[in-house]
C-alpha cells in the first residue's frame, strides 16, 4: 500500500479498477474505461460526481467549478469538451420558464459509450 493510501488521502484497487478519492463529505468512484480514455481529465469527472449530486448529474456553473477548483474557466470548458469528447460526460443546455439559459446539466457515465449504444465523437 502507498503511503498516500495509508493515510486515506488517495487508494487505488487494480482489481477493481476504480480510484477512491475521499475527503469530509465528498467520494467518487471513477471507471478503469474513463482513466484510460481521459487520464487527464479525471479531475473534473470525479468532482463532478463527487462534489455535485454524485451519480449521474450534476448542475453547477463552469464558473462556479472554475472557483472552487482554482482553475480558470477556459480549463474547464477545455476539460468538459474533451470529456464529452470521450463519452464520459454529457453536456445538457437547461433553461429557465422565461427561456434565458442557466447553468448547463452535466450527465457522468460508469459505462462505457458503446456498452450503453451511445456513440464517441
Amino acid at each position: 500500500m502507498s503511503p498516500e493510501a495509508e493515510k486515506g488521502e488517495y487508494a487505488f484497487d487494480p482489481g477493481a479498477a476504480i480510484i477512491h478519492h475521499e475527503e469530509p463529505g465528498s467520494f467518487s468512484m471513477t471507471p478503469l474505461w474513463v482513466i484510460v480514455r481521459c487520464r487527464n481529465e479525471v479531475w473534473l469527472y470525479d468532482f463532478l460526481r463527487a462534489r455535485y449530486g454524485g451519480l449521474h448529474t450534476a448542475f453547477p456553473g463552469i464558473q462556479k467549478v472554475a472557483d472552487e477548483m482554482g482553475v480558470s474557466r477556459r480549463t474547464v470548458e477545455a476539460t468538459l469538451a474533451r470529456l464529452q469528447a470521450a463519452g464520459a460526460v454529457e453536456v445538457v443546455n437547461r433553461y429557465r420558464e422565461d427561456g434565458g439559459q442557466t447553468s448547463n446539466e452535466y450527465r457522468t457515465y460508469f459505462t462505457p459509450p458503446e456498452e450503453r449504444g451511445a456513440s464517441r465523437n
